[in-house]
């Protein structure tokens, strides 16, 4: 069970500001005419009980009268009219929600999308974030105007109770204080209500992701080829139905509790009008109240009722609603570490970077993943990483990119200590390929220039100028529009294998024309004959700039001028290839097993 959220006054006055505030910047014009709308809807019932009983008064008394006719027409032309007014009220007011609604929820997204933007990497990689951004992504627009829309009908519900009340008081006080004390034991079984769906919607969350990467797992067009070989689909049916017949339970029991609860409120609502009905029944048998004051009464009495259950309804909803804004300001809380804005503008860099006594431990971690690590970097010198999986090797190149704030020691770039740079403006002169690179649903000429957008947005020229200096002309050629191709399986018309993605990393780095450069397995998805071509390509590309290479392909190793080899956090060794072949040791192994298997 997690965490439950709890709302004090002052909570909700913060978070019901806040979200006015974002649905009034969505569109204060449609925001008025919601007001209206709701505003004009709140007087229509009592004004429509009051128009009913003259109309029928008008029937009783003037009935045999000349030119009682007229009286009735104009009460009978009034009740339509306040009923096409009602009409017409909800139709605008339907038109304009949903507008506001979608105004919304694209403003609120790319804000979440923003703020997203800001978060250090360790979110992200925080397991026990996971449930709290798949909230923030789930219709956060939405959930903001279903409570301002709820609380406009809560305000409008008022006002329509209060003047059907007045109208009830008017005919008879004491059944009418019967059917007003109704309301406080319907209003705890709403509010109870809304608590309970929050809880349920809340505690199911990693129920839901679970389905979702059932889904995903079992549609994805890299991961069905193993399914199928494996014969995985039925697990993960089986796993996903499992999953879904969890959350089925949960909603029966959450739907027959509502069940229940809404039957009580029912049984509550009927006993009392039946009691202030048998009682105004009397009234009007015993000549007390005329008919017409009976037929206002009843029409007055059952838009009471109507009312009662759309206002608790309302509360209701806006209760859940703003629960789920809290967690929604709780995302928006979360405050990274790392200001990307803050700090010393470094200029043009030269890329000595060096590492002092550097020791880092991700949150939650047993142990250190990297421990006590000395490095230096000179200008423009390729330095190659190496080592086995979980040395350290990924982690320590996004120490130095600062993804992540190290835990002691000291990280310095061109003598600047990297805590003091200001991030955003280091991270424009880095290149950075990793080894899982992304594949943008986009042209190919904007994928080479999402390297750096800002520039190479409008100059195409350039993009294409890259890719030709890596070798890629002869692939693009051969795509369906060339450069101008909608790479993609999801939205665009031409599909790429692994190491052609790859390539455009590559290309996409090196677009941002990086002081630094690093690759994660640049090469583990090339064939041997581009291989050789890239590295070459590379080798001319790195001149005058710093490389830092993860591999473990000794063929990309060789245009390294120094090889670090890591373990357990550790830096274990160091020294050209001809040097470290000849030493006992891990890089030593790592040939011979690589110079076995290509024998």
């Amino acid at each position: 069970m997690q965490n439950d959220v709890h709302l004090t006054w002052r909570t909700i006055v913060t978070e019901a500001s806040g979200a006015f505030r974002k649905t009034w910047a969505a569109s204060p014009p449609y925001c008025l005419f919601l007001l209206a709308t709701t505003g004009v809807s709140a007087l229509v019932p009592a004004l429509t009980a009051c128009a009913v009983g003259r109309l029928v008064g008008t029937v009783q008394s003037e009935s045999h009268q000349l030119g009682g006719g007229w009286s009735f027409a104009f009460w009978l032309s009034t009740a339509l009219g306040l009923l096409l007014l009602a009409a017409c009220c909800k139709i605008t007011a339907n038109y304009v929600s949903t507008v506001l609604s979608r105004r919304l929820e694209m403003q609120m997204s790319h804000s979440v999308l923003l703020h997203l933007a800001t978060l250090d990497q360790e979110f992200f990689e925080d397991l026990q974030c996971q449930d709290k951004l798949d909230r923030a992504r789930s219709q956060p627009g939405k959930t903001c105007f279903d409570f301002m829309a709820s609380s406009l009908k809560v305000v409008a519900g008022i006002a329509q109770l209060v003047s059907i009340l007045a109208v009830l008081l008017w005919i008879d006080v004491a059944s009418s204080l019967l059917l007003a004390v109704l309301g406080v034991p319907t209003f705890l079984i709403h509010q109870r209500l809304a608590r309970l769906r929050y809880q349920v919607q809340r505690n199911n969350t990693t129920k839901r992701r679970w389905t979702s990467y059932y889904l995903k797992t079992c549609t994805s067009h890299l991961k069905t080829p193993t399914l199928k070989i494996l014969g995985l689909f039925p697990v993960m049916a089986d796993r996903f139905k499992a999953v879904m017949n969890e959350l089925a339970q949960i909603d029966n029991e959450t739907g027959r509790k509502q069940a229940l609860a809404h039957a009580g409120e029912a049984v509550i609502l009927v006993a009392g009008l039946l009691a202030s009905a048998s009682w105004i029944g009397y009234q009007t048998f015993r000549g007390l109240l005329s008919v017409e004051s009976f037929v206002t009464y009843w029409v007055a009495a059952a838009q009471f009722r109507s009312c009662l259950t759309t206002l608790h309804s309302s509360a209701a909803l806006g209760h859940e609603k703003l629960l789920h804004i809290q967690e929604l300001r709780s995302f928006f809380t979360e405050a990274p570490q790392i200001s990307p804005q803050q700090g010393t503008d470094p200029e043009r860099l030269h890329g000595r970077i060096r590492l002092q006594n550097v020791t880092f431990s991700y949150r939650g971690g047993r142990k250190p993943a990297v421990r006590n690590v000395n490095l230096e970097v000179k200008p423009g010198e390729v330095v190659a990483i190496v080592g086995p999986n979980g040395a350290g090797k990924t982690t320590l190149v996004k120490l130095i990119l600062r993804l992540y704030n190290i835990s002691d020691g000291a990280i310095y770039v061109d003598g600047f200590n990297l805590r003091d740079l200001q991030l955003g403006r280091y991270h424009q002169q880095v290149g950075y390929v990793g080894h899982s690179p992304i594949d943008f649903e986009a042209t190919v000429t904007e994928s080479i220039a999402y390297g750096d957008w800002e520039r190479l947005r409008h100059d195409s020229s350039r993009a294409k100028e890259v890719a030709r200096s890596l070798g890629l002309d002869e692939m693009i050629a051969k795509m369906p529009a060339g450069y101008e191709t909608k790479l993609g399986r999801r939205f665009g018309e031409y599909d790429l294998s692994a190491g052609q993605w790859q390539k455009l990393a590559i290309a996409r780095a090196l677009a941002r024309e990086p002081s630094i450069l690093i690759l994660d397995e640049p090469t583990a998805n090339l064939d041997a004959r581009y291989e050789f071509d890239l590295l070459s390509a590379l080798r001319h590309l790195a001149k005058d700039r710093t490389t830092i290479i993860i591999s473990h392909r000794l063929a990309t190793l060789r245009i390294a001028d120094r090889i670090v080899v890591m373990d357990d956090g550790q830096i274990v060794d160091s020294g050209m290839h001809e040097e470290l072949i000849e030493r006992p040791g891990i890089y030593a192994q790592l040939y011979q097993m690589q110079h076995c298997d290509a024998a």
